[in-house]
């Protein structure tokens, strides 16, 4: 089955009008104004809010710290230093900062072009799916969602791990066989910024086998051998510093760490934590308490209830509201395809944040892990439900006298 659909009603011309009227150049031209547009509002409002944010010095988040000294142990002796964290994100870092970046320009331009450019290339995945017009839209969204607004205002990982997750996915949808090992590296960057992402590449290799039987399993070659380059690349330079075994990161589970209580999270004690045991050993001894706590973690990815931190009342709901929009329209979205039997492979939108999600559910404790998941809910919602409002229109303007 192709991953990519033929193109849909949304690249035709509207009744009524000449073939003259939609030339190429003209499209072409105007899309590449809105975009430009969409990605100014985008990059104007991250800088807005990291700027004018109520809150002073947002943008330093504690695991900031983290991936800044790794990033100043790599340019001074060529080792990281703290191995708590992916170490992606800190070769990003260190890559600004030998280029003369100071971390306040980071945060204020360098952070927010980042985010910007995320919207972009949403239109770019959609349009990879024959829908450049849901494409504008979905990136329109993205450039003013709360969460992503919030996720770019902060020097942390997530956007830089959009990015190229979402270069390695606009690879990786085309056939063009050359691009295959170029995606997968992009791809395994992307999980050597934030290793939740390992979820969606595995995710992604069963698509790609699911979808193309003929193929797939040359094409998931391709994109593992990419994929694996960084990773392991990743891992072997933390294992050197930390001198021991790495994959990725010494980042313990935060089921190992952290307490999921409805309302919000319960740091352990170290008695506590002792006291527990190892994550299997929990789950052997407390299966019921085990189950409890994974749930409350299912439920901060899943819905949009607004599971405790120390944001103020009203921010948390506005990114609560806005998150809950996203996910409710993609499940209605996945209703309506699932219904049409239509345009399957749009369905890898979706799946990829379904991997996402189990993977968290299992394993992780904190809502933030749901941003890089946002812009693939809001493409494929948008390419769902575009073209049907589209034709609703169409069919209204055939009406006499209407």
């Amino acid at each position: 089955m192709p991953v990519n659909p033929p193109a849909s009603p949304d690249v035709r011309a509207a009744p009524g009008h000449s073939g003259a009227a939609n030339s190429p150049l003209k499209t072409g031209s105007q899309v590449a104004w809105m975009l430009l547009a969409i990605g100014l509002v985008a990059f104007g409002l991250r800088v807005a809010v990291v700027t004018f944010h109520p809150q002073k010095g947002h943008w330093f988040h504690e695991d900031t710290i983290f991936y800044l000294e790794n990033a100043q142990a790599i340019l001074n002796a060529g080792l990281p230093t703290l191995n708590k964290a992916p170490l992606g994100f800190s070769y990003i870092l260190a890559a600004l900062l030998k280029l003369g970046f100071d971390l306040t320009t980071i945060a204020f331009v360098i952070q927010p072009l980042a985010g910007a450019i995320d919207c972009l290339l949403v239109f770019v995945l959609c349009s990879r799916f024959g829908q450049s017009r849901a494409g504008l839209l979905a990136a329109a969204l993205c450039a003013v969602h709360p969460s992503l607004l919030n996720s770019s205002s902060q020097v942390l990982s997530e956007d830089w791990a959009m990015l190229f997750f979402l270069l390695g996915l606009i690879a990786a949808s085309s056939h063009k066989k050359r691009l295959l090992f170029p995606a997968g590296l992009l791809l395994g960057f992307a999980c050597a910024i934030r290793s939740p992402c390992l979820a969606m590449l595995l995710g992604l290799l069963v698509w790609l086998c699911w979808t193309d039987r003929a193929k797939g399993f040359r094409r998931v070659a391709l994109v593992g051998l990419g994929a694996a380059l960084p990773i392991l690349a990743v891992s072997i330079h933390l294992g050197i510093a930390s001198h021991s075994t790495v994959f990725l990161t010494l980042q313990s589970s935060e089921a190992d760490t952290v307490k999921p209580v409805l309302g919000g999270f319960e740091a352990l004690d170290p008695q506590t934590q002792r006291a527990r045991g190892c994550y299997f050993e929990f789950a052997m001894s407390h299966p019921l308490q085990f189950a409890q706590e994974r749930m409350v973690s299912f439920l901060t990815f899943a819905s949009p209830w607004p599971f405790g931190d120390d944001r103020p009342l009203m921010r948390k709901w506005i990114l609560c509201i806005s998150d809950g929009v996203v996910l409710l329209a993609s499940l209605l979205a996945a209703y309506a395809l699932g219904r049409r039997r239509t345009q399957r492979g749009w369905f890898v939108l979706l799946w990829l944040p379904c991997c996402m999600c189990l993977f968290y559910t299992l394993f992780f404790s904190n809502p933030r892990y749901r941003v890089p998941t946002l812009p693939l809910l809001i493409g494929f919602s948008a390419m769902v439900f575009l073209p049907r409002v589209q034709r609703i229109g169409f069919k209204r303007q055939q009406i006499p006298g209407g």
